[in-house]
């Protein structure tokens, strides 16, 4: 993937490919029952369907899963 848009990765990170699509959103209005911007401004963070701003701090680019930091995304892993 990291090939496919080489030079374009903060537009990737950021939602800004041209995939998101407007109709999404829509749902997502439809399914909290309000405007995505105020569940937004209340909550802090943005609505997982919503395409967010280059260099906004919200995407993290990862050369590699290899040893990937589940602790900082809330992720608990049993350890063998």
């Amino acid at each position: 993937l990291l090939k496919e848009y080489k030079g374009r990765e903060k537009e990737v990170l950021a939602g800004l490919t041209g995939v998101h699509k407007e109709m999404e959103d829509q749902q997502v209005v439809a399914a909290v029952g309000e405007d995505i911007e105020g569940k937004e401004r209340r909550s802090g963070q943005k609505v997982a369907s919503a395409p967010a701003e280059i260099d906004d701090g919200w995407g993290e680019l990862l050369e590699t899963l290899e040893d990937f930091p589940y602790e900082r995304y809330g992720i608990k892993v049993n350890k063998r």
